[in-house]
């Protein structure tokens, strides 16, 4: 055991010491699963908000299978207190969401609470970004975004932290992965985020060590959603033919 600790305590500071630029992608880039190519950049994805931060959709990725995501299904984005006059009502009458789940936690969530969104319940699943896979309280918290999903059926949700970043990266490549997303395509969906900003406000090299992180420790990213998160096959069965369709 503590031979296999420290395995993973040297693998996490090899990767994270690593300097973005060896990892540095273009804004705009191809990413190719099963077969089919598509660019993924801000552009392709945004909600187009006036404010409302880091706002963006996962629809058309395409997932393992050959199917991909449905357009206007899932959304992440940034603190909604953020949001403009307008912004609010595009999530209403434009984007139609059904759920908005408030990943931050709950000193932040009470403190800048999320302003009313007629149609859309809001769920409060706070997320610590200490510990972001260990910390048992956020496991409990990934349960609840999943669950939310479910009673969606396919309904639009969107999901979010203070700057659509760091929570909501992490809930985004759970929920890719549940849909049976690749490891690029979760690569090219978090790093849209250094795109939206201009900057290096996520590090890649420290993602992909959490990614390994989670294979060493749990088996990877499936085992860690059955097992320690709470999705049984059937949930994933129900999510995959809810948020997914043919190409």
């Amino acid at each position: 055991m503590k031979k296999l600790s420290a395995i993973v305590l040297a693998l996490l500071v090899v990767i994270t010491a690593f300097p973005a630029a060896a990892f540095a992608h273009s804004d705009d880039e191809s990413v190719c699963d099963s077969g089919s190519c598509w660019t993924i950049s801000f552009d392709t994805q945004s909600m187009g908000m006036e404010q409302l931060k880091n706002a963006r959709g996962l629809g058309n990725y395409v997932v393992e299978d050959g199917r991909h995501i449905k357009s206007r299904t899932l959304f992440r984005s940034g603190a909604l207190c953020d949001a403009s006059e307008s912004d609010l009502d595009d999530l209403q009458h434009e984007y139609h969401i059904s759920c908005i789940i408030d990943l931050r936690p709950l000193s932040e969530a009470e403190a800048h609470p999320d302003p009313a969104v007629k149609g859309a319940r809001i769920i409060s699943c706070p997320v610590n970004r200490v510990r972001l896979a260990t910390d048992p309280e956020n496991q409990k918290s990934f349960a609840k975004v999943f669950q939310a999903l479910l009673q969606a059926d396919g309904r639009p949700v969107l999901f979010h932290d203070t700057d659509g970043c760091d929570q909501a990266g992490f809930v985004s490549a759970l929920i890719l992965s549940a849909l049976g997303a690749g490891e690029d395509t979760i690569l090219s969906d978090y790093r849209i985020s250094n795109e939206y900003f201009g900057s290096s406000v996520v590090s890649e090299p420290s993602f992909q060590a959490l990614l390994r992180f989670i294979d060493i420790r749990y088996g990877g990213m499936d085992s860690y959603l059955t097992n320690t998160v709470g999705v049984s096959g059937k949930d994933v069965h129900r999510l995959r033919n809810a948020y997914l369709e043919k190409s």
